[in-house]
């Protein structure tokens, strides 16, 4: 990134924008009254940032609700923060160059939002869908009604499974023009399969010289399965700054990508911490990002309203010697465990203090425990009655992982460097009993196949449990499951209903016969699950494609400027703030 403190540069050419991503409102509504608020506490921190920073939009990466239909309160209190930090008599000092209709194309008003004469917008907000937020059980979601009260500037909807081809919203301000090219949460195996099929395209112009070309993204970015995330090497050369949501922990500094050098990524992470997880113990930033014609530097703004939260890793290998024995290993162990938590974990909260006013001062606090001997194991029910008002998650501080007697903690902190057949090793039991899944679905197929489970699912099928799982973690899909059921339930007795049985024995082989039937045909019965869950989505918003960018017209792509709102234009004040 450039340096651009240099007192040529007009300040009135300098484009600034607060990256955010993953603010997931509504987090523990209806789980963990403890944490209810956190995520309403930091959000408006955020916008506290892009008032006092004065920037010239805000910049969000998905997932600003926890869930794709939050309650109303969740909407209310959302709605309550944008209106406090957002409206004002704020001159807007961009200006939009492209057609709205085309980039807006999915929503009721196809138009920015600080252009409308209705509303004062002093900051104007541009965001996309993440998966949590993402609308596909139904035509509208939770963006689609904030943009509806003009709150902010949802894009990025793509509905089209076949392609992709994504138009840029080019923003300018004084000589500095920034093309921002979205894409909202969509399936990772399927993106991934069309960028190396060649079927995702970035439009470009040649009406505009040389803009600053962002790209923001809300999907898989680490390997966490086959082909189940964005490989960075497929994305455009001509990209200058890729921000990439989804991924919690917070990389806020651009950094060149390993596998594609002619670009960087910026990585906001989570605003709050919704998984006990090391990435999640990181510490959490938002950035103000100034852009002077192709040139860009970030700023990190360090979140101090986040809950402290300490992760570590203990191996139980490296303290035998300070495990006293006196009645039994187990009693021993859980001892030195409960020290262990009250004397160095709990002291590491003070650290992470920052004096905010609205920071909570109860922590998250997560124990990851590495054990070889099944005596280390013990029941955390009285370290959990024990810490119950002292930490906000008393009855998740533990979590147990076997491993090999040989593990140490300097072999987690060497993990970066190895290969996974080396990993496997150091965590694998002794006897090597323990196989390594690459996912849930994985294991799932694995377990249900083998020869004394294969009669295990009759009614059910697997390829509908992996789907209805998929959508359960992905999407937070509660109903998944229970809608899978009742459909598979109901398929089986429109298979028994053709015919007539004499006894309990021919009614449970003839669903047997017409499990082995699915089974011969999985490839057909993968297609009609999809078809069941697609069905489930209610999906009545036209494709993109078909309404706006045909392969007819992608070559004779043109901007159409908008006419923008001049400084002051449908303000009652025009003072600068």
């Amino acid at each position: 990134p450039n340096n651009l403190k240099n007192d040529d540069i007009n300040e009135d050419n300098i484009l600034k924008i607060l990256i955010a991503s993953d603010i997931h409102l509504g987090y523990e509504q209806t789980i963990k009254r403890t944490q209810e608020n956190d995520s309403f506490l930091v959000f408006e921190e955020i916008l506290q940032y892009a008032k006092s920073y004065e920037v010239d939009f805000i910049l969000l990466g998905g997932d600003l609700f926890h869930e794709a239909k939050p309650p109303p309160n969740v909407i209310t209190q959302c709605i309550n923060l944008l209106r406090s930090y957002c409206l004002s008599d704020k001159s807007v000092k961009i200006q939009l160059l492209t057609d709205p209709k085309l980039v807006f194309n999915h929503c009721n008003n196809k138009n920015v939002n600080y252009e409308d004469p209705n509303i004062n917008v002093g900051i104007p907000v541009f965001t996309i869908h993440g998966n949590h937020d993402d609308p596909s059980f139904g035509a509208i979601g939770s963006l689609d009604l904030l943009a509806a009260t003009g709150f902010v500037n949802y894009f990025g909807k793509w509905t089209d499974v076949t392609q992709v081809s994504i138009a840029p919203i080019l923003i300018s301000k004084g000589i500095t023009t920034v093309a921002l090219y979205g894409l909202s949460y969509m399936n990772d195996q399927r993106l991934s399969r069309l960028m190396r099929n060649e079927k995702f395209h970035m439009l470009r112009t040649n009406e505009i010289q040389d803009p600053f070309n962002i790209f923001i993204l809300h999907q898989n970015r680490a390997p966490h399965s086959y082909n189940s995330f964005i490989p960075e090497n497929l994305l455009p050369d001509f990209l200058d700054l890729v921000i990439w949501g989804h991924e919690h922990e917070c990389l806020i500094i651009p950094e060149e990508s390993k596998l594609n050098r002619n670009i960087h990524i910026c990585q906001p992470g989570s605003s709050i911490a919704t998984s006990l997880t090391l990435g999640e113990a990181m510490p959490k930033h938002v950035g103000i990002l100034s852009i002077y014609k192709n040139k860009y530097q970030m700023e990190p703004l360090k979140l101090k309203t986040v809950r402290p939260f300490v992760f570590e890793d203990l191996v139980l290998n490296d303290y035998n010697n300070e495990i006293t024995i006196f009645k039994s290993r187990t009693e021993a162990v859980e001892e030195f465990i409960d020290n262990y938590i009250e004397n160095k974990l709990i002291s590491k909260v003070a650290k992470l203090q920052t004096g905010h006013q609205n920071q909570p001062e109860i922590p998250l606090i997560r124990l990851r425990i590495f054990y070889s001997d099944d005596h280390d194991m013990f029941q955390t029910l009285r370290l959990s009655q024990k810490y119950y008002h002292v930490v906000a998650n008393p009855n998740d501080i533990i979590v147990f992982h076997k491993c090999s007697s040989k593990l140490r903690k300097k072999d987690i902190q060497k993990f970066e460097n190895l290969e996974l057949n080396e990993i496997t090793k150091i965590f694998n039991f002794d006897n090597n009993t323990k196989d390594w899944k690459r996912s849930i679905q994985g294991g799932m197929t694995d377990y249900f196949n083998e020869h004394d489970r294969i009669n295990k699912l009759t009614v059910l099928s697997l390829t509908g449990l992996n789907g209805a799982l998929l959508r359960f973690v992905n999407t937070n899909d509660t109903k998944a499951f229970h809608d899978l059921v009742r459909h598979q339930m109901k398929k089986t007795l429109n298979y028994l209903i053709q015919n007539s049985y004499n006894d309990k024995k021919e009614v449970v082989k003839a669903i047997q016969d017409y499990r082995n039937i699915r089974m011969q045909k999985k490839q057909e019965e993968k297609m009609e699950e999809q078809s069941f869950f697609n069905a489930r989505c209610d999906m009545v918003v036209k494709s993109i494609k078909n309404d706006s960018l045909s392969d007819n017209n992608k070559d004779n792509f043109t901007l159409l400027r908008g006419k923008g709102r001049r400084q002051g234009t449908n303000k009652r004040n025009h003072s600068k703030i």
